[in-house]
């Protein structure tokens, strides 16, 4: 019995994600529209093209705390099965963000996270 919860645990983790090219520039055309204060670090223009390069740190860190949590609801906002899966990753890509950045953790903040 524990050899069976095992493997259905091991094929749930096995959901692989596909975006057609069709959401991945509207998501690109939707990044490029949020405006930042002063001071904030933009984005490349050109995100996700070999021409523009890797991010940098701080770039990562804005796409991931300010610019993806304003477009995902707008891309992804229509629930259907897959993407209400795609919409906690993200969300739990945006939370490790602000994990890693913030001046203290404490264990309330990591089982709080276990949780969501």
């Amino acid at each position: 019995m524990e050899d069976n919860l095992q493997s259905e645990n091991e094929d749930s983790l096995d959901i692989k994600f596909y975006l057609p090219q069709q959401v991945i520039n509207r998501l690109k055309k939707r990044l490029n529209e949020v405006i930042v204060p002063e001071g904030i670090c933009c984005i490349p223009v050109g995100i996700g093209t070999a021409s523009n390069g890797k991010l940098k740190v701080n770039e990562w860190l804005v796409l991931f705390s300010i610019y993806l949590p304003l477009t995902i609801l707008d891309i992804f906002g229509d629930l259907g099965p897959k993407n209400h899966l795609l919409l906690i990753n993200i969300s739990a890509l945006i939370q490790c963000t602000q994990i890693v950045v913030a001046q203290s953790v404490t264990q309330e903040d990591g089982q709080l996270f276990s949780q969501a």
